[in-house]
């Protein structure tokens, strides 16, 4: 028995076509990395506020997120 307020992915009618063009969004997404001293940023370029919702609704919010790493392997003024 379907809830009257949720329906199953599988149930809408262009799930296909959706799927498709979220594969699609994620083809154009780069991942760079940015130097700030001992600190390395990464971010991911061309990440749309469409897809950023999908991967929100498929659990998956934290994948593409910008990230900070620290590099202490760094020597300075060589």
């Amino acid at each position: 028995m379907k809830s009257a307020g949720r329906m199953k992915i599988s149930d809408r009618k262009d799930v296909w076509s959706e799927a498709d063009a979220f594969l699609q969004d994620l083809e154009l997404v780069e991942r760079v990395q940015v130097r700030l001293g001992h600190k390395v940023k990464i971010w991911h370029l061309n990440l749309t506020g469409k897809s950023q919702k999908t991967l929100e609704m498929m659990v998956f919010k934290d994948l593409l997120k910008e990230t900070i790493e620290v590099d202490f392997k760094l020597q300075v003024g060589k």
